[in-house]
């Protein structure tokens, strides 16, 4: 099967960071005997090829940004050398362009989903569902659309779209375990042995709700010596790794350094891969306020790891979190954050399961050659309803 992914979404890919999803999945359909290649977005670049060491063929086409919508006019005849497309996003211009009055088989993944707090989007969606989908009446019947969470696909399910499932989104491990280790690691010098250590990961911004993160982190910290259980460490210290916007930096940071002169809390800024492979391994709990994420990529990272994961209701969260592997909380009720915290921790033998399914859960059904499978089930429903269509 000859599969392309096509990632229309108007930003230069950085294929030497951090969780490219496309290639991921690549490598492990190619593994899977597949062909495989990827699509992406090069603005006023001439079009050119890259091949990636598995044998994925990385296609930058030059397009134009539409309002957030990248328009690649090449990628039309490009499509025809393959059995199927793989589109990101029903809402995406170019992915509507090729799954409507596209020729050739397709299937949508999706992430986003509606949530009060993702004012921009929702206000997207409202003008793309009138003004284009529309359009789309045949498409949604017959489309197969996968997404990275059960949000999503109530999302997609609400809008008209008849095939849909939700597969998640795979873990490649290779970036945080090549073997090595890091001669020096800040992160878990932060976290001293006689602790239990809370622990979060990610950009400092708006969305990730800080100030309530802190919150936790603090009574939890204030509230452990006098919360009864076990007093197998003799304390709570919190660390946080992550960076933000200069605006939004200048909101949080004096209350971060106001926890970390109290000896609370370290605060990192940044810190490789390699670092934070050993990091959740170290850590006891992470905390995930987020109060919208399509999927959160940490929450695989932790639960891969072994952390117990207290997350908000997100993609991620609704996806991988069961009461046996880890907390889901409905809503950011400071008590309720801070007693799942110590409950945990007052229970070494109960927190020590909690972790080990966590880890299971990932290694056992998260990862992309596990859930590759269940995107070669979908491209082939696709080219068997292109084929009956026709037929």
């Amino acid at each position: 099967m000859k599969i392309l992914i096509v990632r229309g979404f108007p930003e230069k890919i950085n294929l030497g960071g951090y969780n490219v999803q496309e290639t991921g999945l690549a490598s492990a359909l190619r593994r899977k005997g597949q062909i495989c290649d990827i699509v992406f977005f090069g603005g006023n670049e001439p079009e050119h090829e890259e091949v990636r060491p598995d044998g994925t063929k990385i296609i930058w086409l030059p397009g134009k940004n539409l309002l957030k919508n990248g328009i690649m006019p090449s990628v039309k005849k490009l499509a025809q050398q393959y059995d199927v497309l793989q589109l990101q996003e029903y809402d995406q211009l170019q992915s509507w362009l090729l799954y409507t009055f596209g020729k050739k088989p397709a299937v949508i993944y999706h992430g986003p989903y509606f949530d009060a707090f993702n004012h921009g989007y929702n206000a997207k969606c409202r003008v793309f569902d009138h003004l284009f989908l529309p359009f789309s009446g045949r498409a949604k019947r017959k489309t197969m659309c996968l997404t990275k969470s059960p949000l999503a696909a109530d999302f997609l399910r609400e809008k008209g779209f008849s095939h849909v499932k939700s597969v998640g989104v795979g873990f490649d491990a290779s970036s945080m375990e090549d073997g090595s280790e890091p001669r020096d690691n800040a992160v878990t010098e932060a976290m001293p042995e006689d602790a239990w250590n809370l622990f979060y990961v990610g950009k400092l911004e708006e969305r990730r709700n800080i100030p309530f993160l802190l919150d936790v982190m603090e009574q939890a910290a204030t509230q452990y010596p006098k919360s009864g259980g076990p007093k197998s460490r003799s304390k709570i210290h919190c660390v946080i790794v992550g960076t933000g916007e200069e605006t939004y930096l200048e909101q949080v940071m004096p209350r971060i350094r106001e926890m970390e002169n109290r000896g609370i809390l370290s605060y990192i800024p940044k810190a490789s891969q390699k670092e934070l492979g050993p990091a959740y391994e170290k850590a006891d709990i992470f905390l995930f306020p987020t109060q919208y994420d399509i999927f959160g990529m940490v929450l695989l990272e932790a639960m891969y790891h072994g952390c117990a994961c207290i997350s908000s209701r997100n993609g991620g969260s609704a996806t991988l979190l069961t009461p046996e592997n880890g907390v889901e909380l409905q809503d950011f009720a400071l008590k309720d954050w801070t007693d799942a915290v110590l409950r945990l921790l007052a229970d070494p033998s109960s927190l020590s399961a909690v972790k080990e399914r966590a880890k299971e859960r990932v290694r056992d059904h998260g990862q992309w050659d596990q859930i590759a499978d269940l995107f070669l089930e979908a491209y082939q429903y696709a080219i068997s309803q292109e084929a009956s269509d026709k037929g």
